[in-house]
This record gives C-alpha cells, structure tokens and sequence, in this order.
C-alpha cells in the first residue's frame, strides 16, 4: 500500500483530470446527439412537406431524386446519432472506474519514462493529441501483465520497442475516487485477486482485466496461430480467457474483424445467459452467442422437428420396446467408429 502524500496527491489530480475530461466528452456527446436528433426532426418535416405538396408527381425523377437525397440524409443523421448515444454511454460506464493499472516505461534511447494509465477503454482528449488512458488491449498494455520491473517491451506496427519498466502500480477506483493503491512486480498482490474473485461469484461472470496473469495474457494476444485450443480443468478460466481473447481480437484487427463476424458457442442457453456480459463490459457489442442445436436447428429445411438432448435423453431413459434399435443407432453415433465412417465419406465426397 502506498502511503506517500505526495504520490496520492499527484494521483488524485490526474484521475480528476481524466474523469474531468470524461464529464466533458459526455456533455459534448449530449448536446451532439440532441443537435442530431433537431436536425433529423427537420429533414423529415422537409421531406413530409415536399411530399405532401406534390403527392401526384412522385414518380417525378426529380422529386424522386430529391426524396432519396433526404433519406441518404435521413440515414447517415440516423448513424451519426446512434454512434453519439453509444460512445456516450461508454463514457459513462467507464468514469466510476476509468483505469486500473499504471506501468511508467523508459524505452531504449529516451531521456525520461513515460507513464500509461491502463484501463477497460481508451480515453483520449477532445482534440486525440494526448492518450490519457490506454486500452488494456493496446500493444503498450501487454507489458502490465507480462514484465515486472525491469527490462521490458512490447512488439507494435513499428517493431519490437525495447527498454526498461521503471513503475508498476495497481488502483482500486470506486466512484471516481481512488479507495487504494500500490505499487506490484510480476504478479497481482495475492488479498487484491482474492477480493477480485471474491466479487465475481454472482450469476453472471465478469471481466478478468484487472487480474489476467502472464500466461493467460499469452493465450490472449496470441496473434501468430489461427486456431487455438486451451485445455483445463473446470473453474480453471478457459472461458473467461476465450472471451477477452474474442474481444482483444475484435480491437487488434478492428479493420477488417467485427463483432457479427464471431460466433460464441455455448453448451446450453444457461450458460450463454451466465456469459453473456463479459464482452459488453469489455467495450465489445452485438456478438452473437448460440447452442450447437439451435445453429444447426435453424440450418434445416422449415418443417423438420429439432430434438433437444433432454428429449434424447428421456427417450432411451423411457425406451422399452422389443425391437427399438434407436438407443443402439444413437450409442453408434457417439462412437470413435461412426466418426471414421464420416472422415471415409467426406474422402470419398
């Protein structure tokens, strides 16, 4: 724990400077979608009026034309104006706790160490001249779960910047207020994880940011191998990692990936309600989640009846008639032979 005045001085300046800036975005946001919205209000009395003076004539290329120029309008102000509410309300989200960690790196060839305040999502200033907080996807971030004090880098567009970690501090920020802090090597400090996942065992399963260990951020941003398979016992955070994991590459190739691009499989809709927050507080929107059965389910012709493996289940549970072959034809279709079988027919396809 960090006890120094002057320290806690300078700390709770720069989170009044960033939840400052927060307020100050939000407020733009506001008065932007509120100018959106007036404008669009206006275009369509315009368009309404148009219309209604020459309700004859609309079949008319140039009042057809001019109809379609306002919808164009009508559109890209209707676009403008969700993206205004949505960066609004992730502002909001993120000023009760807008960063977590602080690594201060010295990088090869440099006079001083720069400080980057890490947190869920990236702020920056109005005029995006000065980060002030860094997404913890960011190349730069790696290095808080990855090093201790010391030598250090990270691999960027740029190349691989190398040079040495000077400061590695951890923040617990309630209500915009720092509650504690201090300053850690390698691993998180044990009493803070404890209270991390102590705080989890809800209903729902949350983000890991503030506790992803060297390993696990390994599993992460790995970006060389196209397909990965983590293994583990249960309770171990496969899934917890295969979520940030969706969401680091959702940031890394955010060109050319979005989110309706991924598709999350879970083994019943139990346990797609219990996941279902993760990637929405990580900043990531409409992924879509699904059941082997209802994807393949909605694969189907119209009219073919789906059976759930609790209706299976019931069957061969309930099953007594001489003669019934299905519990054998089903015990076939789980067997290493019926999977040799398809592997020959795809050959031979």
């Amino acid at each position: 724990m960090i006890e120094d005045k002057k320290i806690w001085a300078c700390e709770k300046a720069y989170l009044k400077r960033v939840t400052g800036e927060i307020d100050r975005q939000i407020r733009m946001g506001v008065h932007a979608a509120d100018d959106y919205k007036r404008d669009t209000i206006e275009l369509q009395k315009r368009m309404w009026e148009d219309v209604r003076c020459a309700p004859s004539s609309l079949f008319d290329l140039e009042d057809a034309a001019q109809i379609n120029q306002i919808q164009m309008e009508l559109a890209n102000k209707a676009g403008i104006y969700r993206f205004s509410c949505e960066r609004t309300e992730r502002l909001r989200r993120m000023r009760p706790g807008p960063y977590f960690g602080r690594i201060d790196f010295l990088e090869n060839g440099e006079g001083t160490a720069e400080p980057f305040y890490i947190g869920v999502r990236a702020l920056g200033t109005c005029d995006a001249m000065e980060p002030l907080v860094y997404d913890w996807r960011a190349p730069v971030s790696g290095m808080f779960y990855d090093f201790e004090i010391g030598p250090a880098g990270y691999s960027c567009p740029a190349g691989f910047i190398a040079g040495e970690m000077r400061l590695k501090r951890q923040y617990r920020i309630e209500n915009a207020g720092i509650v504690y802090m201090f300053d850690s090597s390698l691993s998180i400090n044990d009493a803070m994880l404890q209270e991390i996942l102590g705080k989890s065992t809800d209903n729902r399963m949350r983000t890991i940011v503030t506790s992803i260990q060297r390993e696990q951020n390994t599993v992460i941003r790995n970006s060389r191998d196209r397909i990965l398979i983590v293994e583990g016992p249960a309770g171990s955070g496969k899934t917890s990692i295969a979520l940030h994991r969706a969401a680091y590459l959702l940031y890394r190739y955010r060109e050319t990936l979005r989110s309706e691009n991924i598709l999350i499989f879970s083994p019943n809709h139990v346990f797609e309600d219990y996941i279902a927050h993760v990637l929405p507080e990580l900043g990531e929107e409409n992924v879509r989640g699904s059941t082997f059965a209802d994807f393949f389910g909605n694969a189907f012709l119209p009219g073919r009846q789906v059976e759930t493996a609790n209706q299976q289940t019931e069957y061969i549970l309930a099953s007594s008639r001489t003669g019934d072959v299905r519990p054998d034809c089903i015990r076939f279709k789980a067997s290493a032979l019926f999977l040799a079988a398809l592997k020959r027919y795809v050959r031979y396809l």
